[in-house]
């Protein structure tokens, strides 16, 4: 495929994805009464939530969001610092932290739920404005292919 009388669609894909991460980001300061967040503080948080019963370690969350080692670490060190998780050294490997979600960061999150929820969904909304239900289908599942296709080596 030539792309030489369209634009790349890299650029698109990252323009598109540099936006968004602003605007949630935007979206959720919003509350007064929730913490503030960046979109990736708030993925990964999000990640510890909803994966309560798993280990997951500080290695692990590189591949888990496509992030490199020195952002992961800088997330994490941010989050820790804010009292969102904590890092815990595996005692059979020091290589291995282990990410665990505080209590009281679960405690919170389960209280802005809906917020946070209503916020994503607002961002997803105006990413979507004007696209039908089988446009958003067709634009997942392609955008899905593109992201498998860039995870093969």
């Amino acid at each position: 495929m030539s792309t030489t009388t369209t634009q790349r669609l890299g650029p698109i894909i990252k323009a598109i994805n540099t936006q968004f991460e602003r605007q949630l980001t935007n979206q959720l300061g919003k509350p007064k009464e929730a913490p503030k967040l960046t979109s990736s503080q708030f993925g990964l948080l999000s990640y510890l939530f909803d994966h309560k019963n798993k280990v997951i370690y500080q290695r692990d969350l590189e591949t888990i969001f496509n992030l490199s080692r020195p952002t992961i670490n800088g997330l994490v060190k941010r989050l820790k610092q804010n009292g969102f998780v904590d890092v815990i050294p595996v005692a059979e490997d020091k290589r291995y932290k282990q990410v665990v979600l505080l209590p009281e960061a679960r405690q919170d999150m389960i209280k802005h739920h809906e917020a946070f929820e209503h916020d994503y969904g607002q961002v997803e909304a105006r990413l979507t404005q004007g696209l039908s239900v089988d446009e958003i289908a067709t634009l997942t599942t392609l955008l899905e292919k593109c992201r498998q296709n860039m995870m093969r080596e």
